[in-house]
């Protein structure tokens, strides 16, 4: 089953936007993760750099999180993150709910197809 697919099951959205949200996912973990960590990623998600092309532009708010996530500490960079993936999850027309019900399914999904040591890299990545 794929990233995508567990998406639209599990929280009930459709494949766009299943799609999209993957990609934000996936370029926020690019970000946080050590070249050799994210390439793990990219062997349990094969179709990862179709999905990040998929990502919405986020904007304004999406620079702005961005920014203050850089000069305001761990804190606020976690802030940061979570405005952007709001930010995209708002273009795509998925509610907050759904964001709240966004991570968990993902780094299940990751671990299973990752292996038992990405889950904690993963959980430390998105601290």
């Amino acid at each position: 089953m794929s990233l995508v697919t567990e998406l639209c099951n599990k929280l009930n959205i459709t494949e766009e936007q299943a799609q999209g949200a993957a990609g934000l996912a996936l370029n926020l973990l690019k970000g946080k993760l050590a070249d050799a960590d994210f390439a793990k990623v990219l062997k349990a998600v094969p179709e990862a750099p179709e999905l990040q092309g998929a990502a919405p532009d986020t904007g304004l708010v999406g620079a702005l999180a961005g920014l203050a996530g850089k000069f305001g500490g761990q804190k606020a960079e976690g802030l940061g993150d979570l405005a952007q993936l709001a930010a995209g999850f708002a273009k795509l027309n998925i509610s907050r709910e759904t964001l709240a019900q966004f991570a968990p399914v993902v780094i299940e999904f990751l671990s299973k197809k990752g292996g038992a040591g990405l889950k904690d890299v993963l959980l430390q990545a998105l601290k």
